[in-house]
């Protein structure tokens, strides 16, 4: 059955006053819901990186689509897509789980827009720092 079967069916029941329509719409929206891919698409996954190379990532889950990890400079990596990260519907965060630094390491991560999403790191002075991110935590979401 596709969406647009589904769709149809859900209206059909909707209006058709069954008492027992009301089971069928629920049970059917929740169908359609979970096959739409549910409220948002994400990606998740452990991030290393090392001298000047772009992060590398160890993927638990990916429904969002293919992105792709760049070296800016120092301390700076660029997340890229396809026009994936929707404006007022991404939400990102990073782990703080850092190479071992004698300070402290402050990291954060940012849209900057559709395309593109920034990791930043900096050391304990607030310098962009290199080799800190040792299967640094990361999930991104795109809510529908």
């Amino acid at each position: 059955m596709t969406a647009t079967e589904i769709q149809e069916a859900l209206e059909k029941i909707r209006w058709g006053g069954m008492p027992e329509g009301k089971l069928i719409y629920d049970l059917l929206t929740q169908i359609n819901d979970n096959a739409s891919g549910g409220t948002y698409k994400s990606y998740v996954a452990l991030l290393t990186q090392s001298g000047t190379e772009a992060p590398t990532a160890i993927e638990l889950e990916n429904t969002i689509g293919d992105i792709t990890f760049i070296y800016d400079e120092v301390g700076e990596y660029l997340i890229s897509s396809d026009s994936l990260f929707t404006l007022d519907k991404t939400w990102c965060i990073l782990g703080s789980d850092f190479a071992v630094n004698t300070g402290t390491t402050i990291a954060y991560l940012k849209r900057q827009s559709e395309n593109y999403l920034k990791i930043v790191v900096l050391d304990g002075a607030a310098l962009p720092i290199n080799d800190e991110l040792t299967n640094t935590p990361i999930e991104i979401r795109v809510y529908n």
